[in-house]
């Protein structure tokens, strides 16, 4: 649970100390590299089926070759749950009354 904690809010300080940081890019960089290494572990799955009949055979080869050409593209952009709202900072406090 330590360490859970600890990365929740080292996680939280990097967003707000490091704001220039590109975190859309790297998660979709992420993202398309899990789906590709997926794709691959889900064809060699099925490429290691054993087969007895011409059936069996067609579909593992169809199966293989839609699972190697074919990967769902990701979307360019993703919808926003809300959109950013600026806030004004407030007025600071006249020396007087401190």
């Amino acid at each position: 649970m330590f360490l859970l904690r600890c990365a929740f809010w080292l996680t939280l300080a990097f967003i707000i100390i490091a704001p220039s940081a590109d975190l859309k890019d790297r998660a979709t960089a992420t993202a398309t590299q899990a789906v590709a290494v997926g794709t691959a572990q889900v064809a060699k799955g099925v490429e290691s089926i054993p087969c007895d009949s011409w059936e069996c055979v067609t579909g593992k080869a169809v199966a293989t070759v839609a699972l190697n050409s074919v990967v769902p593209p990701l979307p360019e952009e993703l919808p926003a749950a809300g959109k950013l709202v600026t806030v004004t900072m407030p007025v600071p406090r006249p020396a007087d009354l401190i």
